[in-house]
């Protein structure tokens, strides 16, 4: 039996970047994602209800009186679900990588000229030194 073969999620080197702020090239990629979804949404239904209008298997008001039972509204939750995943991905990528980083506290982190992200921001990181700072004194005092 074949294993199965795991690729990296991400892409090794830097993003190209259009837009000064890196928050608005996140946008625009979901933007194009969410278009590119709804194009191939509308084109599949439009093919079915031709389809169906053609060969008079469904009347059009049956279509639109149509309600779901459970099976079907859990099978469009989790691709409504999935959906969401794909469209958000870019966000959910760099609060990814801000997390791993130490930026749970929110995303302060100095990004490159291409929104990549370098570390945390000076300002965290003094802080987090100070932070450190406090806790060795009060450890040497006990």
């Amino acid at each position: 039996m074949a294993q199965d073969v795991r690729l990296p999620r991400r892409s090794k080197g830097p993003k190209p970047q259009f837009f000064r702020d890196p928050a608005m090239d996140h946008m625009m990629a979901m933007i194009i994602a969410l278009t590119g979804e709804l194009s191939v949404a509308i084109e599949r239904q439009d093919t079915l209800e031709r389809l169906l209008e053609a060969r008079r298997v469904v009347p059009r008001q049956d279509i639109e009186a149509y309600r779901p039972d459970q099976t079907v509204e859990d099978q469009r939750f989790n691709r409504r679900d999935d959906l969401i995943a794909r469209v958000f991905h870019v966000l959910h990528e760099q609060a990814e990588l801000a997390e791993a980083m130490g930026t749970k506290g929110g995303l302060s982190y100095v990004a490159d000229d291409r929104g990549a992200i370098l570390g945390p921001s000076p300002e965290r990181a003094s802080r987090r030194k100070k932070a450190a700072k406090a806790s060795s004194r009060s450890k040497a005092r006990r």
